[in-house]
């Protein structure tokens, strides 16, 4: 038998919005992102982005598919309103937000040193 490699995952899914309105019984059909959100707080997953959420503990593929299971049994709607839903090993990532806000906040600065320098020029002349 082979060995199961734990890594941290991803899970990402896409729902039919239609079948939803038709199979989610618990209120508005857009609460069932909240429910998925929920049990996959519950599992150790943080949302990403969208409709992506990332492991913060290893799983094997198959502890993936089994919680995949788990989650489809505790929200008994999921299998009729699911368009895809795929897990996938976390990919090594770089996030660049900061930098683009600092270069933001950096340009903000120098056009107000600019803007300020031209008033005091202004003001000599």
């Amino acid at each position: 038998m082979g060995v199961s490699v734990k890594k941290l995952k991803s899970i990402a899914f896409d729902l039919d919005t239609k079948a939803l309105q038709e199979h989610y019984t618990k209120g508005d059909w857009h609460n069932a992102y909240n429910d998925i959100a929920a049990f996959l707080d519950k599992q150790h997953f943080t949302h990403s982005q969208g409709s992506v959420y990332d492991s913060t503990t290893k799983f094997s593929d198959d502890g993936l598919g089994k919680l995949i299971e788990k989650m489809n049994s505790e929200l008994t709607w999921l299998a009729h309103c699911i368009k895809s839903i795929r897990g996938y090993d976390q990919p090594v990532m770089i996030d660049y937000t900061l930098q683009l806000k600092d270069s933001i906040t950096q340009d903000l600065t120098l056009e107000k040193t600019k803007k300020s320098l031209t008033k005091r020029t202004h003001k000599r002349n």
